[in-house]
This record gives structure tokens, C-alpha cells and sequence, in this order.
């Protein structure tokens, strides 16, 4: 958790966006009250059953999904991810940079 709230502090909120989802099987409220004893400066969502994991194909915990400002997922990661990593931040950048593709009639 703190690697990732390095990474939100690095980019733009507007840019840029870290979402965590408990997948525990306890109360919302221990998910708020823990992430609010880890300092967590990100959006937290509780998901006790499952689905956003099913939805997004990971297995493992923790699980990261990097989604484009399209709603696309550009990439998958399982376990934990050095997000101090030059590697790691330049594909974020690569993401962020992207210019947003227009729909049809310019949307």
C-alpha cells in the first residue's frame, strides 16, 4: 500500500487514478476502518464477492489492473508490483500520455 500511494502522489489526480479493492470477507466497515489505519490516500471498494476479481481475470492477491481512460485494460500484473520501478512509472506515463481516440460523431 505505500508503494502505491507513491505512485498516486506522482501523477495527476485527473490523470491518474489508484483504486484498491478488499476482496475480505468481513464488514465494510473493517475495510474502511483498516484502510484508514494504513494512511490510504487512494479510493478503497470492498467487493466481498468476488466479482470486480472475476471481472478482471486476476487470481492472485494482489492483483493490479492498469485500465486506459477508455475503460481498456492495458495490462495485468499478479503479486506485488515495485511501482517505484523506472519501468513501472513509464508505462503508466505511456498510458496517461496516450491522446483519447474519438468515438463516432467526435464523442
Amino acid at each position: 500500500m505505500p508503494a502505491l500511494r507513491r505512485l498516486q502522489s506522482t501523477f495527476d489526480t485527473t490523470q491518474f487514478r489508484v483504486v484498491a479493492v478488499s476482496v475480505d470477507r468481513g464488514s465494510h466497515e473493517f475495510v474502511r476502518e483498516y484502510a484508514r489505519t494504513l494512511g490510504m490516500s487512494f479510493d478503497v471498494l470492498h467487493d466481498r464477492s468476488g466479482a470486480l476479481q472475476q471481472l478482471y481475470l486476476f487470481s492472485g492477491l494482489p492483483g493490479t489492473v492498469l485500465i486506459d481512460r477508455r475503460g481498456v485494460i492495458r495490462a495485468r500484473f499478479a503479486g506485488a508490483i515495485d511501482w517505484g520501478a523506472d519501468r513501472n512509472r513509464s508505462l503508466v506515463r505511456g498510458i496517461i500520455a496516450e491522446a483519447p481516440r474519438r468515438g463516432v460523431g467526435g464523442n
